[in-house]
């Protein structure tokens, strides 16, 4: 169908303005371009199949937009390229953007008569190019001047992935020269793909969408399509069930993506109990990988110059100073304030403004909506602030775990325990766990604390599902301690 549709443009347009020769030749440049998209979207890889590249509609799930008053399910995209002339579609880290722009671009040029091109908006340096060239030189070098007439036969959807990924230096420029474009070309139609906090929002005539979050059903659709054994869906479906928090987590392709590489690497049925191992790969997936995996070694420069280490060190700091403050959202003056906070004691050198955008776009470790930066997960936002406790030295430490038993300010969940327990397993027994096992009748302020921990203890101190005794855990904890303490000594002394 596309082959008839462009061939029909194309003589309506150039009927008596080119030679036969010179149609055919344009013509043969598109096709061209078109099957190159075509032949690389069509197989695809992602964090689950790094090393295979497989069919894309076997792996692609089925997302859905949230709009102002309307949920709208892309089960077929050509029904959005039909009803929605201009589009922005925002969408978190590992939400699916750009997968669903090659779903659109597919499905285009097997069922459309409309002909899409798909362009990296990061591709794109305003210093050394006009952008309307640059458009025009992707389908041919050779027909600059044709294509642009082309363009003006509202035959095209022009797919603009990754607002978020324009150059910050020349921003301005470029998103001028788009806008340009878009006004130029208005008859066509245009689907745009940012991250939120870019003010893409503000292109005129666009209607703005949001990727919904994922559902139940849509994770059960997606392990079904898997090529997986039976025994590992199970795994994967047991600890769906044995853990709520997780099932809320699960929002986006990417984490899911993550959390059933972490689940099929397991063997047993009963669900792992080391999330910290799920979260770590969260993070590095977050600052560095998913953009190398899923764009071919792309990189995101980090506008305020900090490197990966220092991006997580402040970002765990941050996820500290939230969860003792019990302050879950900031306003952008309430995270300058704890930006410059963090500034002055690290000795930590940046601007303020830069971090933000590194933080909220680069790595999208914070989301801004509707005026307020949080952290996707209060999950996310207790692992970090669990990690920086964990690296604190010792009587710091010690110091630290006395004030959540005498203050009721900080909000404690049994996720919280469980990190701790983790990662910083001596510490948390010495000093947290402990004293509260031996004074179960809890003559501390806090008297939330009992039924936190009474939950903590039971996901993590079971044997057959039957609980274990007060006096059988102080026994164990005490004995814990004593071969850590013992382990330390030893490696203090080793040669």
């Amino acid at each position: 169908m596309i082959d008839y549709t462009l061939n029909k443009i194309i003589e309506r347009v150039f009927s008596n303005y080119l030679d036969s020769s010179s149609k055919r030749a344009l013509e043969q440049d598109i096709k061209i371009h078109l099957v190159n998209s075509y032949e690389r979207f069509r197989l695809t890889k992602n964090l689950l199949f790094r090393n295979e590249p497989i069919d894309f509609y076997s792996n692609y799930l089925p997302l859905t937009l949230k709009g102002d008053n309307n949920f709208i399910r892309i089960k077929n995209p050509i029904e959005i390229i039909d009803n929605f002339h201009k589009t922005v579609i925002l969408g978190k880290a590992g939400s699916g953007k750009t997968t669903l722009l090659k779903y659109i671009l597919l499905k285009s040029i097997d069922n459309s008569n409309i002909i899409p091109i798909y362009l990296e908006l990061r591709n794109f340096v305003s210093e050394k190019n006009n952008f309307e060239k640059f458009v025009c030189d992707i389908l041919s070098e050779n027909y600059s001047n044709e294509i642009k007439k082309l363009f003006n036969s509202g035959k095209f959807l022009f797919l603009f992935d990754g607002f978020d990924e324009i150059n910050y230096t020349q921003g301005r420029d470029t998103i001028e020269q788009i806008q340009k474009f878009i006004t130029k070309y208005s008859k066509n139609k245009f689907i745009i793909t940012s991250r939120p906090g870019t003010n893409v929002e503000s292109l005129d005539q666009f209607r703005i969408y949001e990727i919904a979050p994922l559902n139940v059903n849509d994770v059960s659709l997606y392990i079904e399509r898997l090529e997986l054994s039976n025994h590992k869906k199970e795994i994967f479906y047991n600890s769906i069930r044995q853990d709520s928090n997780f099932e809320q987590y699960l929002s986006t392709p990417l984490f899911l993506s993550i959390y059933i590489n972490y689940i099929v690497s397991q063997n047993e049925l009963n669900i792992p109990k080391n999330k910290s191992i799920f979260f770590r790969n969260i993070i590095d997936t977050l600052f560095s990988k998913h953009d190398s995996i899923s764009k071919l070694g792309y990189v995101r420069n980090k506008l305020s110059g900090l490197n990966k280490d220092e991006l997580e060190y402040v970002s765990i700091l941050l996820a500290f100073r939230a969860l003792i403050t019990s302050k879950h959202m900031f306003t952008k003056d309430n995270l300058i304030t704890e930006l410059e906070l963090i500034k002055r004691n690290q000795k930590i050198e940046f601007e303020n403004e830069k971090l933000i955008y590194d933080l909220t776009i680069t790595v999208n470790i914070l989301v801004l909506s509707t005026d307020y930066y949080s952290f996707p997960h209060i999950l996310l936002l207790e692992y970090l602030a669990s990690l920086f406790i964990s690296r604190l030295p010792n009587n710091t430490k010690q110091s630290f775990y006395g004030k959540i038993l005498k203050n009721n300010q900080i909000q404690l969940s049994p996720s919280l325990l469980n990190f701790l327990y983790e990662l910083d397993k001596q510490a948390f027994l010495k000093g947290f766990l402990i004293p509260v096992m031996e004074d179960y009748n809890f003559s501390y302020s806090n008297g939330h604390l009992e039924m936190i921990v009474d939950e903590f203890i039971k996901f993590n101190f079971k044997t057959n599902n039957k609980s274990i005794s007060r006096n059988s855990l102080l026994n164990e904890f005490y004995r814990m301690v004593k071969m850590e303490d013992d382990n330390e000594l030893g490696e203090l002394f080793s040669m």
